[in-house]
């Protein structure tokens, strides 16, 4: 899966500003009143949000997310264990509730980063 393949499918949703879309990483700004819609579309590829907006953390949840800044209740998280990396994909909402943040990336497989406490970020 490569997070190029994410975006496109994706393709109809409104874009904001692109700041950086790389192979291991896209950072884009989007309108919250959009999330529905590119949650639904994020779910196609990464399957359900593990944590959704509005929803208090897991203990799952903060462990993954503890390396990434952390997760707090208006944030979503998505995760998808492929043969030899994850795919993580993060919506932070911004103070002016007009705008979110949407980063995806991979990393080492979760469940080796748990245990071995070693990330990646491209």
């Amino acid at each position: 899966m490569e997070l190029t393949e994410i975006l496109a499918l994706c393709r109809s949703l409104k874009i904001v500003e692109e700041r950086e879309v790389a192979s291991d990483h896209i950072n884009l700004v989007l309108l919250t009143e959009d999330l529905r819609q590119w949650s639904e579309c994020l779910a196609l590829s990464l399957g359900p949000a593990l944590k959704a907006a509005g929803a208090k953390p897991s203990s799952e949840a903060k462990k993954i997310a503890q390396n990434f800044g952390g997760i707090r209740n208006e944030q979503t998280l998505f995760i998808k264990n492929f043969d030899d990396f994850s795919v993580v994909a993060m919506f932070w909402p911004w103070q002016d509730n007009k705008h979110t943040t949407l980063k995806i990336f991979k990393t080492v497989k979760i469940e080796y980063a748990l245990t071995k406490r070693k990330w990646w970020f491209g």
